[in-house]
């Protein structure tokens, strides 16, 4: 294990804990498992710069971890100034900004009684905010972004039909990180909402006639996703995110009819894959 070997060359400071108890890290990121805690005004020899805004200190057990430089006052040494620390005003709290793009298969399956249209798809765009509650949990904030179109044929086979939705869902859930290490991170994320667009325009063509329906809803949602995000440095990293997302719409006004059918819904529940990236904050 890395963490077990010496400080060594790199102990040319003393840090002063400046917080009621300062939590030691296998590893220098918040998330990571909590290896010791060192109580207020206690000192400990410490690396002489920071990785990560984490200082590597050597507890009194001899066991060698990360503490974060909000926590510890670093005095100067001979070799020069040390790094200034932040004091902490308030309790840490980790922030995330991911920002995603990718595709959404749409089943349609509510309208199988008026169209031949399975296995469509649209692009999606997600932007969501996380905020650590402890060292696994986060809560967070997602709306996203769907638009497609897709031309076909109707169930009797003799026009031609087009759809075309917009939908945009705004949820809040939380995240669970199941794994981190130095570099690479996987979480697993629930979330509960409503779109509150979810716009679905539809065409049907004949020989004679073009006939065309809009319909908008606000309708309930939820996203089960698994997100894996790569670090490129401190601040940065590539996002990987699989999904499914449930959204149905209420049925359409018994007052609309669309090829001689009316009252029927749009379920838009599908599989999502993101590509993106997560900003630390």
């Amino acid at each position: 294990m890395g963490l077990l070997f010496s400080i060594g060359s790199q102990a040319a400071q003393v840090g002063k804990i400046v917080v009621d108890e300062a939590e030691v890290h296998e590893y220098p990121q918040a998330g990571s498992r909590v290896v010791g805690k060192v109580g207020k005004n206690e000192t400990l020899n410490v690396s002489n710069a920071p990785t990560e805004g984490f200082y590597k200190a050597r507890l009194k057990t001899g066991e060698i971890g990360w503490i974060s430089g909000n926590d510890i006052l670093v005095k100067k040494t001979a070799r020069g100034n040390a790094p200034v620390a932040r004091r902490r005003t308030s309790q840490p709290e980790d922030m995330r900004l991911q920002l995603a793009y990718g595709i959404d298969s749409l089943s349609y399956s509510g309208m199988s009684s008026v169209f031949s249209t399975t296995g469509l798809s649209g692009k999606g765009f997600t932007l969501e905010g996380q905020f650590r509650l402890n060292q696994n949990w986060f809560w967070a904030i997602r709306t996203e972004y769907h638009t497609g179109s897709q031309a076909g044929l109707a169930v009797n086979a003799t026009t031609t039909q087009a759809i075309t939705q917009t939908l945009l869902p705004v949820q809040i859930g939380v995240n669970y990180q199941l794994m981190q290490s130095e570099t690479f991170r996987v979480g697993a994320g629930l979330y509960l909402g409503m779109a509150i667009v979810s716009s679905t325009t539809i065409s049907w063509t004949t020989a004679s006639a073009v006939e065309e329906v809009k319909y908008s809803s606000l309708d309930p949602c939820g996203t089960l996703a698994l997100s894996g995000a790569y670090a490129l440095s401190d601040a940065l990293g590539v996002l990987l995110e699989a999904g499914y997302r449930y959204h149905k719409t209420g049925e359409f006004p018994s007052t609309t009819r669309f090829g001689g059918v009316s009252g029927f819904s749009i379920n838009y529940s599908g599989i999502t894959l993101r590509l993106g990236v997560e900003l630390k904050l």
